[in-house]
């Protein structure tokens, strides 16, 4: 986002999270700090290159995306900002790996941090055109880069619902019974199946899943390819969406 809009913007940034994420509590919470000081790294970039915007030359342009490091590195240090600081330097980060600071692809990239990118440009695109743009527009404008800047699931929540041009219908968590006979596989995923879906929608790496549920890390693999399975997805992140939606998360 560029230098000075936060502030203005920070209703479009409430309406593209709400969209894509419906993580409560501490997650939510997480989720919304990152956003704030997703750019703090700006102070240390030049004024005048700030506010160059797309007037930047080659080299102020690589000076510019330096402050997504400076981000980090000044939220590592600072304790209670530490946990941020993953989430907050992943916003400028594309999947196929032509973002920046670090260059990370695919689910390399913290989930937070992909669902900031999505929301961080969703909020550009409805603050540099005013306040009558259509979400649809800003939508379409955002569809061609999935797969290459955004991730896809997370496009996906916030297209499902942006309803209006200023009315977001947040994804209301659905819970449905284990035995519900609309997963694909028609199998009810077990008492242990939906612990590890729950805690993977957490946000927990295997190695903290097989810890938590003190199985081996092969056992916590095997778990998720029946997972995937039966409720139809490839990736963690459309695993979490479905456990979002579906009130298991």
């Amino acid at each position: 986002m560029s230098h000075g809009t936060i502030r203005e913007s920070w209703p479009r940034w409430q309406w593209a999270w709400g969209a894509i994420s419906a993580w409560g509590g501490a997650e939510q919470t997480r989720l919304r700090f990152a956003a704030l000081v997703h750019d703090i790294g700006n102070v240390a970039i030049p004024l005048r290159i700030l506010e160059k915007g797309d007037n930047r030359s080659a080299s102020e342009w690589e000076y510019y995306r330096l402050h997504s490091y400076y981000t980090q590195r000044v939220l590592e240090r600072v304790e209670p900002l530490q946990e941020l600081a993953p989430a907050a330097a992943a916003a400028h980060e594309w999947i196929n790996g032509q973002g920046y600071h670090r260059q990370l692809t695919g689910e390399q990239i913290p989930l937070h941090g992909r669902v900031l990118a999505v929301a961080d440009t969703y909020a550009q695109l409805t603050q540099q055109q005013g306040d009558q743009v259509e979400p649809a527009d800003a939508l379409r404008k955002m569809r061609p880069l999935v797969g290459t800047q955004f991730d896809g699931s997370c496009y996906e929540a916030l297209a499902a619902s942006l309803t209006s041009a200023y009315h977001v219908k947040r994804i209301v968590p659905r819970r449905r019974q284990l035995g519900d006979p609309s997963l694909r596989s028609g199998q009810a995923l077990t008492e242990r199946e939906a612990e590890l879906l729950r805690l993977l929608a957490q946000g927990q790496s295997n190695p903290q899943i097989a810890k938590t549920l003190v199985i081996s890390r092969k056992t916590v693999e095997h778990h998720l390819e029946h997972i995937y399975n039966k409720i139809g997805v490839t990736c963690r992140t459309s695993a979490v969406v479905y456990a979002v939606q579906h009130g298991i998360a």
